[in-house]
């Protein structure tokens, strides 16, 4: 009798769906399949499913016949799944937008279906999934080409003179400030492009410059689009990249049989071995010596398959998606610098989120400011719409 329980393979940064999901397939097989492989075998599941991994051809045969059932159920819940809400810009304007933090961002669960939401639910999500319809622009106006960019989160509120400051490498503007003295004043201001935006007269140097940069910053938003951060970054289906994985990958690979049309299947036959365990009594092992997976702390380079992670960039690179690979807190100092130098020689886009033990690496891809811009206002992009709020110039309205 199988004594091991199911609930000890919940990961601690699984999303609930994909737990649900592994956690029917390991109950249904449970008495039937040994508990390493049966571990595996759900994990491949949900890497097919969710991630689109593939494996061999019978590998994911075999996936298909266990979980048939699981998977059409999976399916069909998530096709219930609630659609995003679409306001006009005078209910955007007054709409309330919620940061999310990494915790909220990848261990939120799936949204009900609205016919069970309260009320007051149904407003919260309403709020915080829009999309706003702008007209078309080349986002040239007075100050050249421009797209304002705040990189405010819910914990760090950036100056005017810093979102200002950004324009400069975002945009390739030129931002410059000048400094006289009056008497006992001090005057800056703040050109862009070699026009004056800005200019304030204060007692201090530095208080000056401040309302030079803040009003510099209000004489832009008069003229160009503003796109504020709502999420760091956002993963798909709340997916993060594990060692858990890697390992589920490596036995998947290993759990493939012996075709005869191996050699060493052949020289075994022509020995007279009919199948089964090897030795004169048969009881002798019956599948091949697999390698022994470390997957501990030790450095990416030793203990863990470096090919393996650059084969999931060059996937992610040419998938057309604009989530982000998210990895977990269990990737050393080491192997997280491994993986940065692999996101760089493929032109992709790294950086590491969090401290001490919570530290974890987010990888995305490349994409200018304007791009991402214009893909909200013209594609109107569902991933984009949930990572940036994106804030007209002001006056100008929406098409509704």
């Amino acid at each position: 009798m199988n004594k091991w329980k199911v609930n000890d393979y919940k990961n601690l940064h699984e999303s609930e769906e994909h737990w649900k999901l592994r956690k029917a397939f390991m109950q249904l097989y449970k008495e039937s399949i040994p508990e390493d492989e049966l571990v595996c075998l759900a994990q491949t599941m949900i890497n097919i499913e969710f991630l689109g991994c593939r494996y061999s051809k019978e590998v994911m045969l075999r996936i298909e016949e266990l979980a048939a059932d699981l998977l059409k159920d999976s399916r069909s819940q998530r096709k219930d799944r609630l659609k995003r809400t679409f306001v006009g810009a005078s209910d955007a304007a007054t709409a309330k937008i919620k940061r999310s933090s990494l915790s909220d961002t990848l261990k939120r669960p799936a949204e009900p279906a609205p016919e069970s939401l309260e009320p007051a639910v149904k407003k919260r999500i309403s709020e915080e999934l829009f999309y706003i319809n702008y007209e078309p622009t080349d986002f040239i106006s007075d100050f050249g080409k421009i797209v304002i960019y705040d990189p405010s989160t819910a914990d760090i509120e950036q100056s005017a003179t810093t979102i200002v400051q950004i324009i400069n490498g975002k945009c390739k503007a030129m931002v410059e400030e000048q400094l006289d003295v009056v008497k006992d004043t001090f005057r800056v201001s703040i050109t862009i492009n070699g026009r004056i935006a800005g200019t304030a007269l204060a007692a201090t140097k530095v208080l000056a410059r401040k309302e030079a940069y803040d009003a510099a910053l209000s004489e832009l938003r008069k003229h160009y689009y503003m796109l504020k951060v709502k999420n760091s970054f956002l993963a798909r289906d709340n997916q993060q990249i594990s060692k858990f994985d890697e390992e589920c990958d490596k036995r998947a690979a290993n759990s493939e049989k012996i075709g005869e049309n191996n050699l060493g299947f052949k020289l075994l036959k022509s020995l007279g071995w009919k199948g089964g365990g090897l030795g004169s009594k048969n009881d002798g092992i019956v599948n091949p010596v697999e390698l022994s997976v470390n997957i501990g702390r030790q450095g990416l380079g030793a203990t863990t398959n470096t090919d393996y992670y650059r084969n999931i960039l060059r996937k992610y690179k040419n998938t057309p998606t604009l989530y982000d690979l998210v990895f977990t807190n269990e990737f050393a100092n080491e192997e997280r610098a491994v993986l940065h130098q692999l996101a760089k020689r493929l032109d992709l886009k790294s950086k590491s989120y969090g401290k001490n033990e919570n530290r974890h690496l987010v990888i995305s891809k490349k994409i200018t400011i304007f791009d991402i811009a214009a893909d909200m206002i013209e594609k109107k992009d569902p991933v984009l719409w949930e990572k940036f709020i994106l804030i007209p110039p002001e006056g100008q309205k929406s098409n509704k």
